[in-house]
């Protein structure tokens, strides 16, 4: 199925003027109002998309928004398209360049997912994509829209995070500590020069590295000054390197995982996150939190 067959002239609007994602919002809703019926007011579908707004996480990579909500007394699927004649900002001050809607009803449907991973695939594509932003006309964004296959179902690679922090086996624990604190991340990756995974680690390997492994066992520092274990691991991170605490990768995905398999892998093995592999090259690093924003909360 072509992602156009989803799709309708009426509400595809490039090159709009419009200013503010609210703006481009409320220009969706306008045209939906003259063709949907929804058992509800116009402003009570927007106060749900708003009230999702409110818990972030809507605007993806390149400028993608994809305001949405899930509508009690609504039955169909509806996607709506805005394209701002120059790109806007939302409250986040993240650049926005296109507008996406969904409307579905409360319990979902497969259909929106797998529309949305379409998306995600055109935007993926910086040629198709730029040419996508710059249409003039419904018919040219169908067009381009109809070169894209809609996937049978949510896989790895469309929720995973590509923006990588990572660090390698020679990395001092002080640098680490730093790059943990810095990006407010408790995962990093470890790469050698050619971006081959070679192990992870995480806050609690920092921890455990702080902590004398008899302890651990026991179970009980009472024995021990309050900051003791930690003071030594303080006062030679400047020597100790990651290759030392890092842990071998015991599970990882590809980025055709299926949602799926990639929960039932979490959930399995309790990990927050599990780093995708291809060809021992690291693509991406999925967390519970991708699951919760991207799939549950979509």
């Amino acid at each position: 199925m072509k992602l156009s067959s989803l799709l309708d002239s009426a509400f595809i609007l490039p090159q709009a003027q419009v200013k503010t994602k609210e703006e481009a919002i409320d220009l969706i809703l306008h045209r939906f109002s003259q063709y949907f019926q929804t058992g509800t007011t116009l402003q009570a579908v927007k106060q749900a998309i708003l009230d999702r707004e409110a818990q972030g996480g809507t605007v993806l990579d390149k400028g993608l928004a994809i305001p949405h909500a899930r509508l009690e007394s609504f039955n169909d699927f509806f996607v709506g398209i805005v394209i701002p004649k120059a790109p806007i900002t939302d409250d986040s001050n993240l650049p926005v360049k296109c507008v996406i809607m969904f409307l579905t009803a409360k319990t979902g449907s497969a259909i929106y997912l797998q529309t949305l991973s379409s998306f995600i695939s055109l935007v993926k594509d910086d040629e198709r994509y730029e040419r996508f932003l710059k249409s003039h006309s419904s018919d040219e964004v169908l067009e381009i829209l109809d070169t894209i296959e809609v996937q049978k179902e949510l896989s790895v690679r469309d929720i995973m995070s590509t923006n990588i922090v990572s660090v390698t086996p020679h990395t001092t624990v002080r640098e680490l500590v730093d790059i943990l604190f810095e990006h407010k991340i408790s995962y990093v990756p470890v790469l050698d020069s050619s971006g081959a995974l070679l192990g992870e680690i995480t806050m609690n390997d920092l921890l455990k590295a702080g902590l004398p492994h008899y302890a651990i066992k026991i179970g009980n520092l009472d024995f021990l000054n309050h900051f003791q274990p930690f003071e030594t691991l303080l006062a030679n991170e400047n020597s100790i390197h990651v290759e030392t605490i890092m842990r071998k990768v015991s599970v990882s995905l590809t980025p055709k995982t299926s949602m799926i398999e990639t929960a039932l892998e979490m959930a399995k093995n309790n990990r927050r996150h599990l780093p995708v592999v291809e060809q021992n090259i690291l693509k991406g690093i999925v967390s519970f939190m991708d699951i919760l924003s991207k799939v549950l909360r979509f």
